[in-house]
């Protein structure tokens, strides 16, 4: 709570335009909405198809916090998957733009890891409208 509190007194100073948590669980964030006075902008969890945090997205959404996902391809776990892998195919598209697509019509906030300009690439194109 401390920590939150200093971060509370940068924003109200101005200092940041906000301020966020990162793997705050629902009883987490319950107590620090109880015990300061700024809900955090966002919440940054590991979020991925098979990991898909249904309960804290929705409290997330009623509470207006953002949801940003960290390891949103599951560090590429998630790509091998037959029902990712099937939809692909499908579409003429790679497994990872679908994993990507999946978050951003979720409301999400990802920013894939690459350093290979081809899957930077395919990356942003994942964020083009279909």
């Amino acid at each position: 709570m401390e920590t939150y509190e200093v971060l509370e007194e940068i924003l109200a100073r101005r200092r940041a335009r906000a301020i966020g948590v990162s793997n705050f669980r629902v009883a987490d964030l319950q107590r620090l909405r109880e015990h300061t006075g700024v809900t955090p902008a966002v919440n940054q969890i590991e979020l991925h198809p098979a990991l898909q945090q249904n309960e804290l997205r929705a409290f997330h959404a009623e509470h207006g916090i953002a949801t940003e996902a960290w390891s949103p391809l599951a560090q590429g776990a998630v790509l091998q998957d037959e029902p990712v892998v099937r939809i692909a195919r499908s579409h003429g598209v790679s497994p990872a733009q679908v994993v990507l697509r999946w978050h951003l019509r979720s409301g999400n906030i990802v920013i894939p890891k690459s350093v290979t300009p081809e899957r930077i690439r395919q990356n942003l194109d994942s964020s083009a409208s279909s």
